[in-house]
């Protein structure tokens, strides 16, 4: 889940697996596609070991890892920390804020979860995003 509230900008990046190349493959994507225009990028992330510059390393050849590297400024959450809500937020708007009000899951502060998304309010979104 990627999102830039401030200008109105979000996208969906779905892996078979949760990966560091996973995740170096979407930050470059980030970088020189999104927001390709964008001096900086700050990144607000949660702690998943995944998501760390090494793993830029460990996928693209040095110069292209340090390249993307230097673009970015990254924040990790507290380990405890609401990143999870704020993605949750997200997935809200994307799925047109349609709730069924039935939670199978529950609730965690408040915040619905997806669970308690109606299946037909999911917009279909252009295979390239």
């Amino acid at each position: 889940m990627l999102f830039a509230p401030l200008e109105e900008w979000r996208r969906v990046a779905v892996t078979e697996h949760h990966t560091r190349r996973d995740w170096a493959q979407v930050v470059r994507k980030l970088v020189d596609e999104d927001f390709l225009h964008k001096e900086r990028i700050v990144l607000v992330m949660d702690n998943l070991n995944t998501h760390h510059p090494t793993s830029l390393y460990e996928t693209f050849e040095p110069s292209e890892a340090k390249r993307i590297a230097e673009r970015l400024e990254i924040h990790h959450t507290p380990k405890h920390g609401s990143w999870l809500n704020m993605a949750e937020i997200e997935l809200g708007v994307l799925a047109g804020k349609h709730w069924n009000g039935k939670s199978q899951l529950g609730r965690i502060n408040g915040t619905m979860m997806p669970s308690e998304w109606t299946g037909d309010s999911l917009p279909s979104t252009p295979a390239s995003n």
